[in-house]
């Protein structure tokens, strides 16, 4: 009675029940005409089940343009998993224009929020370049964040990166840890597994991987290091000039993001940075900030 006199929320739960057959007998048509109600009230839960059901023809004719529609909606309002289903359509232009750059972004707000396949997709889209600056630091940041909660594909990646030193200081043990991870998870995909067995076996093969394992201390408080090697200036400066700084940032865990005075800094795989600056009369300071994957910054 209340989903019929127009209460948003017993419209959405009314969908939900027809959808699973609780208390109802289940039917999709009814499902959908209900969550559609509330979803036009602007229901955020409503507008992701309908969003769903268009993108599988539950109840409804398949239309991708109207999922993608909906999830939007839900996205908007701060809904995760339409979040990431959304960064999922533009990524393979489904329903929408493809779009790497909007992939990553909605990718990005999911990811934020906790959700694990949008961690492994905006770690893979920093892997590769696609819609985002490259950057293997972040890859790793967002593969790990994945992999802890079991994602086991971002297991596999995180162990390639650990096995052949990609954004992470080389480490066969930790690589071999979580290659063994997705070998003996239940949920991993056979082209998954396979890809974990064949490399774990070939670490084995060459007497690697056997090494007592150095914990990654997820919780490390130890902050990254910052040398850098400049001229020496004082404020007797005449007139302005350019020179370049140059030094290294070192952490255990990894560099995950450089800066000097809010300006992105470039990184080689050791740390090592150069970057041009301009000495002005008078403001001969340059403030450079370090994050590591741990989220611990520095300030040098």
């Amino acid at each position: 009675k209340a989903a019929e006199q127009g209460v948003v929320d017993a419209q959405s739960k009314l969908g939900g029940m027809y959808a699973v057959g609780r208390g109802v007998v289940q039917n999709s048509i009814e499902a959908a005409k209900w969550y559609r109600k509330a979803a036009e009230q602007g229901d955020a839960d409503a507008q992701f089940y309908l969003g769903f059901s268009y993108s599988k023809g539950m109840g409804v004719a398949k239309n991708g343009i109207e999922a993608a529609k909906w999830y939007r909606k839900a996205a908007e309002q701060g809904d995760a998993l339409a979040q990431a289903l959304l960064g999922f359509m533009y990524a393979d232009g489904r329903g929408v224009a493809q779009n790497d750059f909007e992939s990553q972004k909605w990718f990005r707000k999911a990811a934020e929020q906790g959700d694990a396949l949008a961690q492994t997709s905006l770690g893979t889209m920093y892997f590769s370049g696609r819609g985002i600056a490259k950057n293997e630091f972040e890859a790793v940041k967002w593969f790990r964040k994945a992999a802890e909660q079991g994602v086991t594909n971002a297991q596999a990646k995180l162990g390639a990166c650990y096995e052949e030193g990609i954004g992470i200081p080389k480490n066969d043990a930790l690589a071999a840890k979580w290659y063994r991870k997705v070998i003996d998870s239940e949920g991993a995909g056979e082209e998954t597994r396979r890809f974990a067995r064949e490399a774990l076996a070939e670490m084995y093969r060459e007497g690697r991987g056997g090494e007592p394992i150095v914990e990654e201390s997820p919780q490390d408080q130890i902050p990254p290091v910052i040398r850098v090697t400049n001229p020496a200036v004082d404020d007797s400066m005449t007139q302005d000039y350019q020179l370049t700084l140059e030094g290294r940032v070192t952490d255990d865990a990894g560099v995950t993001k450089m800066s000097m005075n809010g300006r992105d800094v470039s990184m080689s795989a050791d740390g090592s940075f150069s970057v041009p600056a301009k000495l002005r009369i008078g403001e001969n300071k340059f403030r450079f900030v370090a994050v590591d994957i741990n989220d611990n910054s520095a300030v040098k």
